[in-house]
């Protein structure tokens, strides 16, 4: 199946929200496409692989159409997992 074709025309939010538990024990919402780019550029720790760009393009992507908020929200939580910050 094409994800690409699973385009969310309002995608600013996600249907499920990500919660990061970052080293000082702080647990940050994460609620969109745009919030968790602001995380991946401003936030994230430095171990930065696969996974973080992966999550970074789609992310970029649900912002320039061209990719589903959800495939953006799994990219993301897949990258969280890697970096053990998924609370």
């Amino acid at each position: 199946m094409d994800r690409k074709a699973q385009f969310d025309p309002s995608p600013s939010t996600w249907q499920q929200q990500v919660l990061i538990k970052w080293e000082s024990g702080h647990i940050e919402r994460i609620s969109g496409p745009k919030a968790a780019l602001r995380v991946l550029e401003n936030k994230w720790p430095a171990s930065r692989g696969v996974h973080y760009q992966t999550a970074k393009a789609a992310c970029r992507g649900v912002i320039d159409r061209k990719c589903s908020a959800e495939l953006a929200r799994e990219t993301f939580v897949e990258a969280a997992t890697k970096a053990g910050l998924l609370a």
